[in-house]
């Protein structure tokens, strides 16, 4: 019953994660150079600000799902699970910092927020594939939550679109 209600929990909040990340995603690539211009008027808009604000928007729904999955990994893993997890976030952390240096080099911000999404990525990797273990034998899927419809999908597209295009012809 325990792991029934955590995985309809789990499951729930990767939905929610995830939906608002991507609406993030879909509306403020187009939007980010008007926020960045309301916010902080030419000097923000007409500089790399909306670039790096677009990049960001990505990194914002890679934060959302690692917050939620290691959330659950955490509080689901044994002490000794815990204490290796540690180590695995020492390399993460070492391959973070050198990767960072390397595409901050290669393609300044972007780079660095590029490097954060990466890491985040291979963290988000390791607590899906624990989450998968965890419930591999039971009935439940909870990252199921992760995969929006189909209908949500195209009207995230389709809304991406006509944002995008608003943009364009200003």
């Amino acid at each position: 019953e325990e792991i029934a209600a955590a995985s309809e929990v789990l499951e729930s909040l990767l939905k929610l994660v995830t939906l608002i990340g991507l609406v993030i995603i879909a509306f403020g690539y187009a939007y980010s150079q008007l926020a960045l211009d309301i916010y902080g008027g030419s000097l923000l808009s007409g500089g790399s600000g909306p670039v790096l604000l677009r990049f960001y928007c990505l990194y914002v729904l890679l934060l959302a799902i690692n917050g939620v999955t290691e959330c659950f990994t955490f509080a689901s893993m044994s002490k000794e699970e815990v204490d290796k997890f540690n180590y695995i976030m020492l390399g993460l952390s070492l391959s973070f910092l050198c990767l960072s240096y390397y595409m901050t080099s290669w393609l300044g911000s972007i780079g660095f927020i590029l490097a954060n999404c990466f890491n985040m990525g291979l963290r988000i990797t390791h607590s899906l594939y624990y989450i998968w273990k965890y419930y591999r034998d039971s009935p439940y899927r909870p990252l199921s939550g992760l995969a929006p419809s189909p209908v949500v999908i195209c009207v995230l597209v389709v809304s991406a679109a006509v944002t995008g295009y608003s943009e364009v012809i200003k």
